[in-house]
């Protein structure tokens, strides 16, 4: 009897474990994720508030880096429960949204020599980089005017601006800025024009968008914005903090 109760408390130990909630956070794609080998609070804004969810949170939950282009099919798989990501109609379509936690202005850049005064002057360039399974934003998004092409990261997009294999760029300002400056390119990059922000958010797996785990990961974020948490997290890597 005794042996049967140990067996039946190990395979429920290991069934708990086996269901842990996972949190997908890009890797590579500065500074909202870095790579997982750094050590906790340097990995950058969507893994730093991942952590902090974890900790606080009643379900069990893991992180994982993952290629930024799978996280959204992971999601709307339910290969991973939850992910951040800016806030669009068509990846709310594939996974929904379960709680908004910040806005964030959106940039769009032209190779050197190229003029970028209004966004209607994209309409003439020919291929404009966005990070893969990325969002421009409605203004852009939704033009089909301005021919867009997926980029694996706000380094390839900078580098092939600077050598005239992209005529111009859109993404999340913070990101794109953050990684100008640590590639040292600013001075072979041309215009740059602020156009807006979008909003970013904590997406679900459909199936579980209304349960019980999703309800505390929702108020476990509410927290961390209550008391200040996202916007530290937010300022420890782009300064002043957005607004959530």
């Amino acid at each position: 009897m005794r042996t049967t109760l140990i067996t039946f408390l190990a395979m429920a130990v290991l069934g708990t474990q086996a269901h842990a909630a996972i949190i997908a956070v890009p890797v590579n794609i500065a500074p909202w994720a870095l790579t997982p080998d750094l050590p906790a609070g340097q990995r950058g804004i969507y893994a730093d508030l991942a952590d902090a969810v974890a900790a606080r949170a009643k379900t069990r939950i893991t992180v994982t880096f993952v290629p930024y282009g799978r996280m959204l099919e992971g999601v709307r798989s339910g290969e991973f429960d939850y992910a951040f990501s800016i806030v669009s109609q068509g990846k709310a379509a594939a996974a929904p949204f379960t709680v908004i936690i910040a806005k964030a202005p959106m940039i769009a850049v032209a190779r050197k020599g190229l003029s970028l005064k209004t966004l209607a002057d994209m309409h003439h360039f020919a291929e404009v980089g966005q990070l893969r399974g990325g969002s421009c934003g409605a203004e852009i998004d939704d033009d089909p005017a301005i021919h867009r092409v997926s980029q694996d990261s706000y380094e390839l997009g900078i580098r092939k601006l600077a050598a005239g294999r992209l005529d111009g760029w859109c993404s999340i300002k913070a990101g794109f800025i953050y990684t100008l400056d640590k590639t040292d390119m600013a001075a072979k990059i041309g215009d740059q024009l602020d156009y807006g922000e979008v909003q970013v958010g904590m997406q679900v797996t459909r199936a579980k968008l209304d349960t019980a785990e999703t309800k505390d990961v929702r108020a476990v974020i509410e927290g961390l914005l209550a008391d200040g948490t996202v916007g530290r997290i937010f300022s420890r890597y782009v300064g002043k903090p957005y607004t959530p």
